[in-house]
């Protein structure tokens, strides 16, 4: 609970080949997501430092389903909600559920901020506070997206329910 909430990494306007683009809009083949090997390499050093040093509470890469998804993961495992703004410069589809690559969303305590961003603007990572963990709902630009026991429901129990019916 209170934790500030951070991307590492660099948000893009791309949606090509994610779960988003294939199961809603139904693109079964598109233009695969930004990658950079050198970019991904720095990033994932940066987040073995972070994690060694105890600087942060959690870490959980950008992946399958985009921010949206991992976020949601990371707040079911937990239980604890979270209150987040979207980067207006990018098409919130994009934000929310593009999977480009080399992004991690970190968790840090409030007296560990200014520590964090310091070390971070040293190494050079490209970062962004995106909120805080807080509650028991999933918060995305002011606008409530439900409960995380609703939405943790939905995740453990669909592949259950379908089967029983």
């Amino acid at each position: 609970e209170d934790d500030h909430i951070y991307l590492l990494g660099t948000s893009r306007d791309d949606i090509g080949s994610s779960e988003y683009i294939r199961t809603i809009h139904d693109v079964e083949y598109s233009n695969v997501p930004y990658f950079d090997l050198e970019e991904e390499v720095h990033l994932q050093s940066v987040v073995k430092e972070l994690i060694q040093g105890k600087h942060i509470e959690s870490a959980h890469d950008v992946s399958d389903g985009g921010l949206f998804t991992n976020l949601m993961e990371s707040a079911i495992c937990s239980g604890i909600g979270f209150d987040i703004v979207t980067d207006k410069q990018i098409r919130k589809d994009a934000f929310l559920f593009g999977e480009s690559q080399s992004r991690v969303i970190i968790t840090v305590k409030t007296d560990k901020v200014e520590g964090l961003e310091r070390f971070l603007s040293e190494q050079n990572q490209n970062f962004s506070c995106l909120g805080k963990t807080s509650g028991d709902k999933a918060i995305i630009d002011g606008d409530n997206f439900g409960k995380i026991a609703d939405w943790s429901s939905i995740y453990n129990d669909t592949l259950g329910t379908y089967f029983e019916n």
